[in-house]
């Protein structure tokens, strides 16, 4: 997870995301896309 701040910090890596299985959480699939202001996404 260092290594994940530092290279966001250093502008390497923009976002992470992740890939899960709904059904197996007991949810539904969704596909969801904020656009979110760059000062802002802390907050997200």
């Amino acid at each position: 997870m260092e290594r994940l701040r530092k290279l966001k910090e250093e502008g390497v890596v923009r976002r992470i995301g992740a890939v899960v299985e709904p059904r197996k959480l007991g949810a539904e699939p969704v596909l969801l896309a904020l656009k979110v202001e760059r000062e802002k996404i802390e907050e997200v």
